[in-house]
């Protein structure tokens, strides 16, 4: 995850004047994030500054509503929600056990052109901090009904507020590549008539497991992926981890039964390419394989199918601001 991410997420904390490089520190973060936002982040450091900043703060939403979100809140939210028999269900008991709670958006379920739309409505005279809690909150809402229904829920749209950033990717990872609508007057989450319909498989002991591991949970979650650029990561990962090698657009496209034409029109479908894809799936495995104490920049090197060790060292730097090395220095403190 990038660091623009991370320092948007402490606005809430920064706010009240708690000390930020200590709380990174703790976290195993960098603080030359604090000078250079696109150093990356990896899933396990980012849950852990999330359950600092719960902690401190006792707010599962991060000190950026208006009033805070007591811990166990999200808990309450799934229990209620896990008797329902499907998606739509679900969804409309997520909503009414939110708005119970009367804290900065009123969350609404409505039908639109076929499609059924769940919107957060801002409360009069409320103060966000910033908008990142917005998405933080429809993400977390959407990959948890992902997870009921263990699929990647077909969405027909994510609307946006915000004005579409220089790097979109964030959004692609955060819904599962869905499309995503920027500058829009609501924000919003459209599901499709197929994934309303779709069955809840999840109990309570199901529950259970899932709430122990949260937020990481939501960060590493993997479901069947559905779309050709999920797909395509999960191929190449599988590639890179188990032959070390990196596969081209023809051996991608062969794997999938489709013309390389055909491949790379589907992937501009949904907003992506096959370099992009092999680009950022390279660079999260990396991360999270230097953190690793027991994998030397070498052997990393190799399983990433770089032609030799400095050009990955290279290649790492542009990706966090450090070399390897420091990196897991730096993750280690």
């Amino acid at each position: 995850m990038e660091g623009e991410y991370v320092l948007k997420l402490l606005q809430g904390v920064r706010s009240k004047g708690l000390n930020i490089n200590s709380l990174l520190s703790d976290s195993g973060i960098s603080q030359a994030l604090l000078d250079n936002p696109t150093v990356r982040v990896s899933f396990k450091q980012l849950a852990h500054l999330s359950i600092n900043l719960i902690d401190i703060l006792n707010d599962e939403c991060f000190g950026l509503l208006d009033k805070p979100q007591r811990r166990g809140t999200f808990k309450l939210m799934c229990h209620s929600s896990i008797c329902a028999d499907d998606i739509g269900e679900a969804l409309r008991l997520c909503a009414e056990f939110q708005n119970l709670l009367e804290n900065t958006w009123s969350h609404e379920v409505s039908e639109e052109d076929g499609h059924i739309a769940y919107r957060l409505v801002a409360r009069k005279g409320v103060r966000l901090k910033h908008r990142i809690a917005l998405e933080y909150h429809y993400s977390t809402l959407y990959r948890t009904m992902c997870w009921m229904s263990n699929r990647q829920l077909p969405l027909k749209r994510v609307d946006l507020t915000i004005k579409q950033p220089m790097s979109p990717q964030r959004y692609r990872f955060m819904f599962y590549d869905a499309p995503i609508a920027f500058s829009q007057k609501d924000s919003g989450l459209l599901f499709s008539p197929e994934a309303i319909k779709s069955e809840n498989i999840r109990d309570k002991r199901d529950l259970r497991a899932f709430l122990k591991q949260t937020p990481l949970t939501f960060l590493t979650q993997t479901v069947p992926a559905e779309n050709i650029s999920g797909r395509s990561r999960t191929y190449i990962e599988r590639q890179l981890l188990r032959h070390g090698s990196l596969p081209s657009i023809e051996q991608a496209s062969q794997h999938f039964n489709l013309k390389p034409q055909t491949f790379r029109r589907r992937l501009s479908e949904e907003s992506t390419s096959f370099s992009e894809i092999k680009s950022e799936t390279r660079r999260d495995l990396a991360i999270n394989l230097i953190l690793d104490p027991n994998n030397s920049v070498g052997q990393v090197s190799e399983t990433l199918d770089f032609s030799e060790p400095s050009a990955f060292i290279r290649a790492f730097k542009q990706w966090t601001g450090l070399t390897p090395n420091s990196y897991r220095k730096t993750a280690a403190l």
